[in-house]
């Protein structure tokens, strides 16, 4: 009896053992502290061309050269203008983020050796310091600074303009031609002289001021 009475105490004992053991080497619950997944991209559907929408615009001198004010050019190239959070991007690839509502504050200048440029007063954030601009992302609309011949196929891959089966190119008087895709390799805008133009299928001539690109 004092044998199976010693037994059971020394079998109860390594049950009491081994659940403490494995209580001790239990996870802990995850803290809450699980990352927000990505907010899903925005497509692009249209690109305004800054140079052909600023050509009626007066400029402002800043630091001795003459700018574009930023709240004008959204007023008059957009019914609804962009706003939110925006991405400036540069020639060599360089990107800055920024918001609608500081860059509105600011001008734009087309003159000199690190133009297109950003220019304001001391109050100018340095994100907003971006040299040789080559177009602004704000949501689903891209801002182009024209500053070399392009295939309209290539300026679609860069700012990642959303697919479609055909294109609509605007010109500064309101005309407006459509294009397939499928024949953007032989689409070429041209900056030449100030103006924005650009070569289209079964048109006898470029189109001249090239305002805006929008997907149909």
């Amino acid at each position: 009896m004092k044998k199976t009475a010693l037994l059971l105490i020394v079998v109860l004992s390594c049950f009491a053992l081994l659940f403490a053991a494995c209580s001790s080497q239990a996870p802990e619950a995850p803290a809450n502290n699980a990352a927000e997944p990505p907010a899903e991209a925005t497509v692009v559907t249209g690109i305004t061309v800054f140079q052909t929408a600023v050509a009626g615009l007066q400029t402002v001198d800043v630091g001795g050269v003459a700018a574009y004010p930023i709240a004008d050019f959204l007023a008059a190239a957009y019914e609804t203008a962009p706003s939110g959070n925006i991405v400036l991007v540069a020639t060599d690839g360089y990107m800055a983020s920024s918001t609608m509502e500081d860059l509105a504050n600011y001008a734009i200048t087309l003159e000199g050796g690190e133009a297109p440029l950003v220019v304001g007063d001391e109050s100018l954030p340095g994100e907003l310091k971006v040299k040789y601009l080559d177009y602004i992302v704000a949501g689903n609309e891209v801002i182009y600074f024209a500053s070399a011949d392009i295939s309209a196929a290539d300026l679609l891959t860069k700012v990642q303009m959303g697919e479609a089966a055909s294109y609509a190119f605007t010109a500064a008087d309101g005309f407006s031609k459509s294009a397939a895709a499928d024949t953007f390799t032989n689409v070429i805008i041209s900056s030449a002289d100030g103006t924005v133009n650009v070569t289209l299928p079964e048109m006898p001539a470029p189109m001249r001021d090239l305002v805006r690109i929008a997907a149909e």
